[in-house]
């Protein structure tokens, strides 16, 4: 005996992007990445052909990708769509703040929101953190941050002092845990190079400039990266504008030759 698995779609998690989103309801729907500039997508970058190009062609039968006024337009409508589906709740959510740290501004349309539902109120698991104990993973995961905030003087619920002793002694995580203890107490200073990696880096005679010097002072490790190791940054082959002039001689060059060539063949042709 072997028991079936539910049908597809009666109790089931759906992950997908808005513009490819279902029509039909769902009871739940939860929205990430509310964030100006994202949602909806702002894109000045019209590519190669221009909207007037593109309307322009679209004119002579010849339809390409969508303007970046038609795409803002298709946009707005799979949001108000996606806003639309839930049956029963709709959870929106946008980031605080990026990768490197820097602050990032909620979506215009929550301002939307608010004013037509001024009940609504803002919930944040930054500013009051809340706890769920899950499974073991999550949890380790939390107890690393618990014990990160303890020792630069935090204090912490007395529940994480218990769930560290149950870590401590499961034989599974004890060498987890020590090894994630020796990561929090890790300090990324460098070591100094020793004389004769300098030499090999430099040479026995050094030759510099006052751009060399000032980017010394700035920043010594950034000297050593750019004249010692000598790293540059990687090539990132897109089309940019500056380029746009270089193609289209490019591509006149490429025509006037096939014409050249075309034309001699003709007449070779004729005397033949």
């Amino acid at each position: 005996m072997s028991f079936g698995k539910l049908p597809a779609g009666f109790d089931e998690v759906t992950v997908g992007d808005v513009d490819r989103s279902r029509s039909h309801t769902v009871k739940v729907i939860f929205i990430i990445g509310v964030n100006d500039g994202s949602f909806p997508e702002v894109n000045n970058n019209e590519g190669f052909l221009n909207d007037n190009d593109r309307e322009f062609l679209k004119k002579q039968d010849v339809e390409l990708a969508k303007t970046t006024l038609e795409a803002l337009y298709n946009d707005n409508f799979n949001i108000y769509k996606a806003f639309g589906t839930s049956e029963e709740k709709l959870y929106i959510s946008y980031a605080s703040q990026d990768t490197d740290g820097s602050a990032l501004k909620p979506s215009t349309l929550l301002l939307k929101i608010r004013k037509i539902f001024p009940n609504l109120k803002e919930d944040s698991d930054i500013i009051t953190k809340k706890t769920v104990i899950s499974t073991r993973e999550a949890v380790f995961d939390e107890l690393l941050l618990n014990i990160r905030n303890f020792k630069n003087g935090r204090k912490i619920d007395e529940i994480w002092f218990e769930i560290y002793k149950i870590f401590k002694e499961d034989k599974k995580w004890t060498g987890k845990l020590e090894k994630a203890e020796k990561a929090i107490d890790f300090t990324n200073m460098p070591e100094k190079i020793n004389e004769n990696n300098i030499k090999k880096l430099y040479g026995n005679t050094l030759k510099t400039s006052v751009s060399k010097l000032e980017s010394y002072q700035k920043c010594a490790f950034s000297f050593y990266l750019k004249y010692g190791l000598k790293l540059k940054d990687k090539e990132s082959f897109k089309l940019e504008g500056l380029d746009t002039g270089s193609f289209m001689h490019d591509v006149i060059d490429t025509f006037f030759e096939e014409v050249e060539t075309r034309r001699n063949e003709f007449k070779r042709n004729n005397r033949k």
